[in-house]
C-alpha cells in the first residue's frame, strides 16, 4: 500500500513537470519528404516516436512466441496432430475388431508414429494383414514396430509369435520365441508350440521353469499333460511285440514321473499301456491293481477288465473281491464280465453283464452283453442290444 503510494506520486510529479515544460515551449518538429510535409509539436512527436517502439516491441514478442517450437502455434498443432492419430487409431482398432482388415490397416498406419501408442498400431495393422494373407507386409510391420518401439521387444516379440502360431508356423514361432525372456507367457506358447510338433521331451524340459513362473494350478495342470503326452507318445510308437528293451526304457520312464502324478488315473492307463504293448502283460496288471488297491478309479477298472494278463483266474478273483466293498457296482460287474469273456465262459459273463445293466444301462454294457448274445446265438437279443448302445450314444450327445 505504501509502495503504491509513492509510485502514484512519482507518477504525479513527472506528469507535472513534463506538463510545466510543455506548457514553457511546446517545440516544433517538421518532415518533408517527396513534397509531403508533416508538422507537430515536439512532445507529440515524442509520444508517437514512444508509442512506435512499444508497438514494434510487442509485435516481435508476439512473432517470437509464435514461431516458437513450445509456443502457442507449435502446441496447437500438436493437439492436432495427436488428436487426428487418436481417432484414426479408434477408428483402426474398430475396424480391427468387427473384421474389415484393409480398412483397419490403412486407419492404423495412417496414425503412424503420430501415435501415442506406434506398438499398437504397427502391431494392429500387422495381425489386419495377416488376416488377408499377405506374410510378407505383416513382417514388415512387425519390424517397423521394432524401429518405432524401442524397448518393447518382448511384447513385440510375443506378438510375432502369437501370429505364428495362428496360422500353424510351428517351427518360425520357435524360432521367435527362443530369442525371448521366459516369463509365464512365453512358456505356455513354448508348451502350446511343443505339443503342436509332439516334441513333449522339449517340453518336459521347461517343467522346471514353469513350476518357477506359473501359479500351483496350473503348473500341475501343464505337468499332467507334458508327463502323460509323454507316457502315451511312447505307447503309439509301434511297440506290438515283446521287446525287453522298450520296457527297461518305460520303467527308466516311469522313475522320472513325480511320485503325485503316479496316482493319477490317466498316468497310469498311459504306463500300463507302454507295459502290454511292449509284452509286460503281468506286470501291467499288478499296477493297475495295486493302484485299485489304493484308490479307486473307474477308468482303471475298465482298464483291468480288457487286459489279458497271463492269470485270467487270479485277475478274476480281484475283480469279484471288489463287489465286497462295492456291490452291484455297474463297472465292476462289466470288468467281471469281460474278463469271463476272455475265459470264454459266456454264460457268466451273460450274468455279470445283465445285472450291470440292470443297476445303470450304458453304452459299454450293451455293447458287450450284445456281442455275448451273439456268441451264445441268440442274434435277436444281441440286436436289440446294439440299438440299445445307439440310443445311449445319442443320449450322450
Amino acid at each position: 500500500m505504501r509502495r503504491t503510494l509513492v509510485y502514484i506520486i512519482l507518477t504525479i510529479l513527472v506528469a507535472g513537470w513534463l506538463g510545466n515544460l510543455i506548457a514553457k515551449d511546446p517545440g516544433y518538429v517538421l518532415l518533408t519528404y517527396d513534397g509531403t510535409t508533416l508538422q507537430t509539436s515536439l512532445w507529440v512527436f515524442l509520444g508517437a516516436l514512444v508509442l512506435l517502439l512499444l508497438v514494434i516491441l510487442g509485435l516481435l514478442r508476439l512473432m517470437r512466441v509464435l514461431l516458437s517450437s513450445g509456443g502457442i502455434w507449435g502446441n496447437w498443432r500438436t493437439r492436432q496432430r495427436l488428436s487426428r492419430a487418436h481417432d484414426l487409431t479408434n477408428r483402426g482398432i474398430t475396424s480391427l475388431i468387427e473384421g474389415h482388415w484393409l480398412r483397419a490397416q490403412n486407419y492404423l498406419l495412417r496414425a503412424g508414429d503420430d501415435s501415442a501408442l506406434p506398438l499398437v498400431n504397427y502391431l494392429g495393422a500387422a495381425r489386419a494383414a495377416q488376416e488377408q494373407g499377405d506374410i510378407e507386409k505383416r513382417d514388415e510391420l512387425i519390424q517397423l514396430a521394432r524401429e518405432r518401439a524401442d524397448g518393447s521387444e518382448l511384447a513385440i516379440g510375443i506378438s510375432q509369435a502369437k501370429f505364428q502360431i495362428d496360422i500353424e508356423e510351428w517351427e518360425q514361432a520357435v524360432s521367435t520365441l527362443s530369442h525371448l525372456p521366459r516369463n509365464a507367457v512365453v512358456l505356455e506358447l513354448l508348451v502350446k508350440v511343443y505339443g503342436a510338433l509332439h516334441d513333449w521331451r522339449s517340453c518336459k524340459e521347461l517343467l522346471p521353469a514353469l513350476k518357477k513362473n506359473l501359479a500351483k494350478e496350473r503348473y500341475a495342470e501343464l505337468e499332467k499333460l507334458v508327463w502323460c503326452s509323454l507316457l502315451n507318445q511312447s505307447a503309439a510308437n509301434d511297440i506290438t511285440s515283446v521287446n525287453e528293451n522298450a520296457q527297461d526304457q518305460f520303467r527308466q520312464m516311469w522313475k522320472q514321473v513325480p511320485s503325485e502324478l503316479r496316482k493319477d488315473s490317466e498316468i497310469l492307463l498311459a504306463h500300463a499301456s507302454n507295459l502290454v504293448n511292449s509284452g509286460a502283460k503281468a506286470e501291467a496288471t499288478e499296477i493297475v491293481r495295486k493302484a485299485l488297491k489304493s484308490q479307486w478309479h473307474e477308468s482303471l477298472v475298465d482298464y483291468f477288465g480288457m487286459l489279458a494278463s497271463p492269470d485270467p483266474q487270479n485277475q478274476i478273483k480281484t475283480a469279484e473281491s471288489w463287489l465286497q466293498k462295492y456291490p452291484d457296482n455297474p463297472r465292476v460287474l462289466l470288468c467281471i464280465g469281460r474278463l469271463y469273456i476272455q475265459l470264454g465262459d459266456y454264460e457268466t459273463a451273460r450274468h455279470h453283464l445283465e445285472k450291470s445293466m440292470a443297476v445303470k444301462r450304458s453304452r459299454e454294457n450293451c455293447i458287450t452283453l450284445g456281442r455275448v448274445m451273439a456268441k451264445l446265438g441268440d442274434h435277436v437279443r444281441s440286436n436289440q442290444l446294439y440299438l440299445l448302445a445307439m440310443a445311449e450314444e445319442e443320449a450322450d450327445y
